[in-house]
């Protein structure tokens, strides 16, 4: 399951789902998240309008702005946020409720007290799970020769332009179908088409019967680094592009 906080892409993909109506479960499916992953940001980062990527982005980063302002945690917080874990609040709960810390500053408290010969990691609810570190990638089985997000062309940040789009996968927790979600940058039009299985030919036959129509208004496509776009690393627009990024772009000739 993905850690850390969830990105503008990430956003894009859930506000596509929810129109499309999946439910919570599904679009977390879908993100390799948690269920209350998602709840919680349609919860706290959506406004009078809905839940819309952008503002939602720009919600999220305001909130870590004002946290980043927060008094240093001193002893009196300390003993407090032990106080309220010996009466079973969960991390999330005293960083939501008290704004004593943030939930990963509680965890590492506790983490580190274990190791020191301590007990709080008994009132914890549920049995740790291994934690990783943010910012450190899993370098298993990586794609090579990507095209980085940073060096697709400036048009497409803009968003001046229709034909540019972001391709995800979404699949249940059973069986090998999976959805292929397609979101234009510019108009916001989201398209849905079906894969039997997850390979890469059957993913790419999938954007191709249904942008195939589209044709003219298909410029780029910004997938991430899945096995199941791989196809797109064999274009020989992609071969000239570098390390690979968090995302991937393929231009269409």
């Amino acid at each position: 399951m993905a850690a850390g906080r969830l990105n503008q892409h990430e956003r894009y993909r859930i506000h596509a789902l929810c129109q499309a109506g999946f439910s919570l479960r599904a679009i977390a499916d879908s993100l390799d998240r948690a269920p209350s992953t998602i709840s919680r940001e349609l919860r706290r980062n959506a406004d009078g309008g809905g839940y819309h990527p952008e503002r939602a982005d720009r919600i999220s980063r305001a909130r870590r702005q004002r946290a980043n302002r927060r008094p240093r945690i001193d002893a009196l917080r300390i003993r407090w946020i032990e106080r309220l874990l010996r009466y079973e609040w969960s991390p999330d709960q005293i960083a939501g409720t008290t704004a004593l810390a943030s939930h990963e500053w509680i965890y590492r408290h506790i983490y580190t007290d274990q190791r020191q010969g301590g007990t709080l990691f008994h009132s914890l609810r549920r049995k740790r799970k291994q934690r990783r570190k943010r910012g450190v990638r899993d370098g298993r089985g990586q794609l090579k020769d990507c095209i980085r997000i940073h060096d697709r062309p400036a048009i497409v940040e803009s968003r001046e332009r229709a034909g540019d789009w972001e391709i995800d996968t979404m699949y249940a927790s059973r069986g090998k179908a999976v959805v292929v979600t397609m979101t234009e940058r510019r108009s916001r039009l989201h398209l849905l088409a079906f894969s039997p299985d997850r390979s890469a030919d059957s993913v790419m036959r999938a954007i191709v019967g249904r942008l195939g129509g589209l044709r003219a208004n298909v410029h780029t496509l910004t997938s991430d680094n899945g096995k199941e776009f791989a196809p797109a690393i064999r274009n020989p627009a992609a071969q000239n592009s570098g390390a690979c990024s968090k995302l991937r772009v393929k231009t269409v000739p």
